[in-house]
């Protein structure tokens, strides 16, 4: 497709349509071309760092993501998935770096307890983990997508299991990130 007749909002807008019907070649097309026309849109750097990791480029996705939060520090859902990146590719004192402006949304915020819930399963903490994970669930009335993977960790420890965490969101869960990413509520 040809994007030349398009600006940023609109391939902006564009590209979530894309993320909507799993399009990944066309969401990161428009993204990129979006980017291109103005590189300062922190959702678009966002939502480009979210396709790459949903692809399999997790090196891209952090360092996209990263650029997201360059531009906004105050995207707490990229700053947890970015955190979930670094965790998966083994990059702990990174993650934590990541997540530690989360501490400043209070203990029972779900990205808080979630972020507490996975750096208990990484510590092999396993009643911990699962309780906060629990506790994460509970509180996390906004976005259902990072629950049902949250619930898939939960699920593989009350197993028994000890779940490697997965990054950074199941496919299904791309749409509703794109649409929090893009209003720029992306709290929870």
């Amino acid at each position: 497709m040809d994007y030349a007749h398009f600006d940023a909002e609109e391939l902006l807008h564009l590209a979530i349509q894309a993320i909507g019907d799993q399009d990944h070649a066309a969401a990161i097309g428009r993204l990129k071309r979006s980017l291109e026309l103005d590189p300062a849109v922190s959702q678009a750097h966002y939502l480009l760092g979210i396709e790459y990791a949903l692809i399999g480029m997790a090196g891209r996705a952090i360092d996209t993501i990263g650029r997201a939060l360059a531009l906004s520090p105050d995207m707490p859902l990229a700053r947890f998935q970015l955190g979930m990146l670094l965790v998966t590719s083994g990059r702990m004192d990174e993650a934590r770096s990541a997540w530690a402006p989360l501490d400043g949304l209070g203990d029972g915020h779900p990205l808080q307890l979630f972020k507490a819930g996975v750096l208990h399963l990484v510590s092999e903490e396993f009643d911990e983990a699962g309780r906060c994970i629990a506790a994460g669930i509970a509180a996390n009335t906004v976005n259902q997508a990072l629950n049902r993977d949250m619930q898939r960790v939960l699920e593989r420890l009350e197993q028994g299991a000890a779940p490697a965490p997965q990054a950074p969101v199941a496919a299904d869960a791309a749409p509703h990130l794109a649409v929090a990413a893009y209003h720029g509520n992306g709290s929870r």
